[in-house]
């Protein structure tokens, strides 16, 4: 009896001692800290859709949970909470189990607008349908802190923009994947500037059905995994040998544009795969150094593969303006010269099973490029927050 009842006081205890999560609403600068600092497993905070000068930068202050995440969140379907943040880094996120909707970190002239990295090592972290701008350097950028990586993190529907190097940046890190997202504006202070790239020993990053445009800025490079390289003391050592920038990692259903330098990328990669992509108004593929097996392309529309694996096949391109709707403007719908070019040309692709819009790909019939026939949107960036027409 004894025993039962010193377990029914601890359970009561515990059951007393647990926080329910609570919806906390912030609607200036110092609340807005103030949550970010204190929320805790399964809370929401809510700001509305407007302008907050932050001061300073910004960042996360507690853990979520696998099961109670901690959500920061802009309310409503339109609009974003702009957060307007200064200093070398705008956010950081050196925390586990966050989920970020409806934010605009809006830099002013931070080196980084947001940096991912942390001690206990930063992970498990979802930003859907956010916007990141302003940086001298880089608009996201993660890094290995203390031995740790920052691993599971996923960008969807996210833009990133006015970025002086850049726009997505992403080292060490582990299962990332970059979806839906539309990267511009990128490289403005000049040298080599990436659109997208994972780097830093990562393993299983996935790229997918982005928008990159170059602009014809300076050199400006598409997507890569390997970008420049990383210091190889950085890299992590597997099974007694340094580890490739990233291995394993896959680009499928991405438009890239207006880029100067190549469309698509391999620096010291390993078994890096590029599937049903499209390079329009740009240069080709090229692989640097490389592990072996680096870089199988099948289905893309690049033109010139440089140093792609000998596996590589089914490419072609780069696309033609014929066989698109209005490539100008983003619109790359096929036309009936585009069909004629492009369908039952491909080889079927399990990895690669749904065209960019998520429709499912015909095995008998297969189509180069990131686009089917038929397709009822257009490529161009949808901001999923903006205001509907005629609403």
């Amino acid at each position: 009896m004894r025993t039962f009842a010193l377990a029914t006081v601890a359970s009561l205890v515990l059951f007393l001692s647990a926080a329910p999560a609570a919806e906390i609403r912030a609607d200036n600068p110092g609340a807005i800290k103030s949550a970010l600092s204190k929320a805790g497993p399964g809370d929401v905070i809510l700001v509305k859709p407007g302008e907050y000068d932050m001061g300073g930068s910004v960042r996360l202050g507690k853990h979520g949970k696998k099961a109670a995440p901690i959500t920061f969140r802009c309310e409503g379907k339109e609009g974003y909470a702009v957060l307007k943040v200064r200093g070398q880094i705008g956010m950081r996120i050196s925390r586990t189990w966050w989920v970020l909707e409806g934010i605009h970190i809006a830099g002013q002239g931070c080196s980084a607008t947001v940096f991912a990295d942390g001690p206990g090592g930063c992970r498990d972290v979802k930003m859907i349908d956010c916007k990141i701008s302003g940086s001298k350097q880089h608009g996201i950028k993660s890094a290995r802190t203390a031995e740790k990586a920052v691993d599971n993190f996923v960008m969807d529907g996210c833009e990133v923009f006015d970025t002086a190097k850049t726009g997505i940046d992403l080292v060490s890190g582990d299962n990332w994947v970059v979806r839906n997202c539309y990267v511009h504006d990128y490289g403005k202070a000049g040298g080599v500037s990436y659109g997208i790239f994972l780097k830093g020993g990562g393993v299983d990053g996935i790229i997918e059905n982005c928008l990159v445009d170059g602009k014809k800025k300076r050199i400006t490079v598409g997507i890569s995994f390997g970008g420049g390289l990383t210091g190889k003391k950085w890299l992590p050592v597997r099974s007694g040998k340094t580890a490739p920038e990233h291995d394993n990692g896959i680009a499928r259903n991405n438009v890239v544009v207006n880029t100067s330098d190549v469309a698509y990328h391999t620096n010291n990669g390993a078994n890096c795969r590029f599937y049903n992509n499209l390079a329009y108004n740009c240069k080709n593929f090229q692989r640097q150094a490389s592990y072996p097996k680096d870089a199988l392309l099948v289905n893309n529309l690049v033109g010139k593969l440089m140093g792609a694996s000998r596996d590589s096949h089914h490419n072609i391109g780069p696309g033609r303006k014929e066989w698109f709707s209005n490539p100008e403007a983003y619109d790359f719908r096929l036309t009936p010269a585009g069909e004629k070019a492009l369908v039952g040309k491909g080889a079927h692709v399990e990895e690669n099973l749904l065209d960019m819009f998520g429709t499912k790909r015909d095995a008998a019939r297969s189509v180069l490029g990131p686009i089917l026939p038929g397709a009822k949107p257009e490529a161009v960036w949808i901001d999923r927050r903006a205001p509907k027409k005629g609403e």
